[in-house]
């Protein structure tokens, strides 16, 4: 455990110093993963090395593979077959592979990443609670690598066997990711909604809130927008995460707040934090016009 639990320490090391350094284009489509952005993916490198390393060093000082002995005479339950016939017997390795295959993830090595997590499925073929999360996570990389026949086809396995409530939440949030990439905005909102409701993480909830505002718009759903948007804002998120949240409102704004939204504009004009944004501020005041 002391093992695993510094490789954990380190990995959040690793996302800390990406969200702090990655920057967003917000006139695009936010990412619901930053690493997608190869500058992003670089950030925390250390981290990311430490925490697969430490994870390596427990699998291979803790792996239990010597099945249990048993009284060959008593029949066995199927519990109890579906437990001897496991290739692990450290219940808590399990922690260690899927961290190890996040690391990889964070640091853009999509496609090891992705041998990983199909191993893992392998490894603990009798354990479905785990298998969801793994193949959740496997999908996810095939959609980074622009895969999205395979992520289909892993999202159709994920559907058609069991999910435990850790793999149900990666399943929605590799599903929302999925079909944002093909384009289902529609589709993928309601996914994206369970992913924000089970977000920790406040700065990435917050960007997630953001991106539910584009789909909502993208889709014409100005009201569901312009309500996503206010969250962002009164979420205390960083300034230029708030200040894109207030010009993307002025384009789903309901009718009848034209002026107030105009005045609003031009104090954020005089204000002299805006001074790098004067063009996006007065393109909105236009929009609105």
């Amino acid at each position: 455990f002391n093992t695993y639990f510094n490789g954990s320490e380190a990995f959040k090391e690793g996302i800390l110093a990406q969200q702090e350094g990655h920057k967003d284009n917000y006139t695009e489509l936010l990412p619901m993963y930053n690493v997608r952005s190869k500058a992003t993916a670089a950030m925390g490198k250390s981290d990311f090395e430490t925490a697969i390393e430490k994870c390596e060093k427990a699998i291979k000082q803790h792996s239990i593979k010597a099945r249990p002995k048993t009284n060959v005479n008593k029949r066995k339950t199927e519990a109890e077959k579906a437990y001897l016939a496991r290739k692990e017997f450290n219940p808590f390795l399990r922690h260690a592979w899927l961290l190890m295959g996040k690391a990889q993830f964070q640091q853009g090595n999509f496609i090891e990443a992705a041998s990983l997590f199909n191993y893992i499925c392998t490894l603990y073929a009798t354990q479905p609670e785990i298998v969801s999360v793994a193949r959740a996570w496997l999908a996810r990389c095939y959609v980074e690598m622009e895969w999205p026949y395979d992520a289909e086809d892993v999202f159709q396995k994920i559907r058609r066997d069991s999910i435990g409530s850790e793999g149900a939440r990666e399943f929605n949030a590799s599903y929302a990711d999925y079909l944002i990439s093909v384009g289902q905005y529609k589709e993928a909102i309601p996914y994206l909604q369970k992913t924000i409701r089970k977000e920790r993480n406040k700065k990435q909830k917050a960007r997630l809130n953001f991106l539910l505002g584009q789909l909502y718009h993208e889709t014409g759903q100005k009201t569901e927008a312009y309500k996503a948007l206010k969250r962002v804002i009164r979420s205390n998120p960083p300034y230029e995460l708030s200040f894109n949240a207030q010009i993307l409102q002025t384009e789903a704004m309901a009718a009848g707040n034209h002026g107030k939204m105009v005045k609003k504009l031009r104090r954020m004009a005089r204000n002299k934090k805006n001074k790098d944004y004067q063009d996006q501020i007065y393109y909105a005041i236009g929009n609105i016009y």
